[in-house]
């Protein structure tokens, strides 16, 4: 897992694309019990496996973990992040893919983007398990096959 080093904070940012799109803001009171790539990788290796012996190295690029208000009392947990499935030895990718999770928050504050990022983060846990389940079928030989996933 990596990230842009605004990202390798525990400060909570957030966006009001009515107002100022272009400026990131962060809460004066709130902040995450770890950096969002430490949370979010905790999270993808639960979902994932990761040390199962699959063989395989995903690697996760962060772009974005903030909130985003479209209005005063509306808002959503944005993730973006940018991965690549690679063999046991080598660097030539298997596949590679992007995705954005876009996630309402309940609440229009702090509380309600922890929430919607708890949501979030599971959901694209859940997409790349699908996605590397897609990769595993559309290959020949799956990711087993000698060369990619297999030790």
């Amino acid at each position: 897992m990596s990230a842009p080093a605004w990202l390798q904070a525990t400060t909570m940012h957030y966006r009001e694309t009515w107002a100022d799109p272009g400026r990131r803001r962060a809460y004066a009171d709130n902040r995450w019990t770890a950096a969002p790539p430490a949370m979010l990788g905790l999270v993808l290796e639960r979902a994932l496996g990761a040390g199962e012996g699959a063989g395989c190295r995903l690697q996760v690029q962060l772009d974005e973990f903030e909130q985003v208000f479209r209005a005063a009392d509306r808002s959503e947990a944005r993730l973006v992040v940018r991965f690549t499935l690679l063999p046991v030895r080598g660097a030539e990718s298997i596949s590679s893919g992007t995705l954005a999770v876009l996630e309402p928050a309940t609440t229009a504050d702090a509380s309600g983007g922890a929430a919607a990022f708890r949501i979030a983060s599971s959901r694209l846990a859940d997409a790349i398990a699908q996605w590397l389940a897609e990769v595993d079928r559309a290959l020949p030989g799956g990711l087993s096959a000698p060369g990619r996933c297999r030790r």
